[in-house]
C-alpha cells in the first residue's frame, strides 16, 4: 500500500468509502499506538483526500466507487470533455505530407522508416503508433508488422575470410585436445556463441558430427563404464541371463521348484535362526546378488511387454550419470 500510495503516487485509488471506514476503526482503536505505521499511513491518505476535495467538489461522490488508473487521473488532473478522448484526426494536408515523406524514404536503407518520418512531420505531437496506424489506413503499407522495429541482437553477423582462417587454425591446433570447442572459444578473436562456432565448423567440413567437439571423457572413466556402447540385445541378455524366452521351459522350472518347496522351507527356517544370531553381515554380502536377480526379473518382464527401448534408454542415462560423478571425483 505504501508503494502504491507514496512511490507510485496513486493514493487516489484508496479514496473509497469502505477503505475510509477501515481507517476510522484503526484511528479510533485504543490500541492504535501499537500500530504506528498503519496510523501514519491512514492519516497520510486522509490528508491527501481532503487536499483534493478542496479543489474537486466531486471528490466526495467518487468515494462511492472503486477507481482504475484512468479514473484516478481524471479525478486528480481534471475530467475530459465529451469527444476529447477520441483518436486524433488527420487533415488532408497532414495525410499528403505523410504520403510524400513516406514515398521519399521508403526505398532508403534506414533501419526504421517510422523513426525517420517522425521528426520530419509538421505536427511534432504525433506518436509512432499514430503514424503506423495512419500509414496502414492510407494503404501505404499492408499491415503494421511491416514497420516493426528490428530487435537488437537478431542480425546475423557473417564470418569474414580472416575469421574463417583463424577458426580453421584453432581447430587444427586443438582438435586432439580434451575440450576442442572450449579451447577454440577461449582463443577466438571475435567472440561467438557455441552454437555459431559449431555450425561454422560443420559448414566448413572440419568436423562431420557435433560430438567430435564435445569434451572427451578420461580413459579411466571410459574403462570403468563397460556398459557404454552396449547394444540393446547384449544389455538385455546380460540382465536376463537365466531367464529363458521359452515359456514352456519356465513352466518346467516352476514344477521343479514346487517339488523341492518343502525342503527349501526347512532350509529357510535354519537360515532365519542363523541370521538372528548375527547373520546381518552375510545378508549384506548377498544382497547385491539378490538385487541383481530382482532387476533381472523386472527387465525380463519389461522385455516381454515390448519395453526394451525405454530400458536401454534408462541404462544409457545411468551410465552417463555414473561417468559424470566419477569425473567430478577425479577433478576434485
Amino acid at each position: 500500500l505504501h508503494r502504491l500510495a507514496v512511490d507510485l503516487k496513486m493514493d487516489a485509488l484508496l479514496f473509497q468509502l469502505s477503505v475510509f471506514n477501515l481507517f476510522n476503526k484503526i484511528l479510533s482503536d485504543p490500541a492504535a499506538a501499537a500500530y504506528r505505521e498503519l496510523v501514519t499511513f491512514a492519516k497520510y491518505v486522509l490528508n491527501r483526500f481532503l487536499s483534493l476535495a478542496a479543489k474537486n467538489n466531486k471528490a466526495y461522490v467518487e468515494l462511492l466507487f472503486w477507481k482504475n488508473v484512468g479514473a484516478v487521473r481524471e479525478m486528480t488532473e481534471g475530467y475530459s470533455k465529451d469527444g476529447e478522448g477520441k483518436k486524433p484526426t488527420w487533415t488532408e494536408e497532414e495525410e499528403e505530407e505523410l504520403r510524400k515523406l513516406y514515398e521519399e524514404h521508403r526505398h532508403s536503407e534506414v533501419p526504421d522508416i517510422v523513426e525517420t518520418l517522425l521528426p520530419l512531420l509538421s505536427n511534432n505531437t504525433r506518436t509512432r503508433r499514430q503514424v503506423v496506424m495512419q500509414l496502414v489506413h492510407m494503404g501505404l503499407v499492408d499491415n503494421a508488422k511491416e514497420l516493426k522495429k528490428q530487435k537488437k541482437g537478431t542480425r546475423i553477423v557473417l564470418w569474414t575470410e580472416e575469421q574463417e582462417q583463424e577458426l580453421e587454425m584453432l581447430y587444427e591446433e586443438y582438435k586432439d585436445s580434451d575440450d576442442v570447442l572450449g579451447n577454440i572459444l577461449k582463443k577466438l578473436t571475435a567472440k561467438r556463441s557455441r552454437a555459431r562456432v559449431v555450425d561454422k565448423l560443420l559448414s566448413m567440413g572440419l568436423v562431420s558430427e557435433r560430438r567430435e567437439l564435445y569434451k572427451k571423457r578420461s580413459r579411466s572413466a571410459q574403462g570403468k563404464s563397460s556398459g557404454k556402447g552396449m547394444t540393446e540385445e547384449a544389455f538385455l541378455e546380460g540382465l536376463t541371463q537365466g531367464f529363458p524366452d521359452d515359456t514352456v521351459d519356465r513352466d518346467d522350472e516352476d514344477e521343479e521348484d514346487e517339488s523341492v518347496e518343502s525342503e527349501e522351507e526347512e532350509d529357510e527356517e535354519q537360515e532365519r535362526e542363523k541370521s538372528q544370531n548375527g547373520g546381518r553381515r552375510s545378508q549384506s554380502l548377498h544382497s547385491p546378488v539378490e538385487r541383481r536377480a530382482d532387476v533381472g526379473t523386472m527387465v525380463y518382464a519389461l522385455q516381454q511387454e515390448g519395453m526394451s527401448g525405454p530400458v536401454l534408454w534408462l541404462q544409457n542415462r545411468l551410465i552417463k550419470t555414473a561417468e559424470d560423478r566419477e569425473e567430478d571425483g577425479l577433478s576434485q
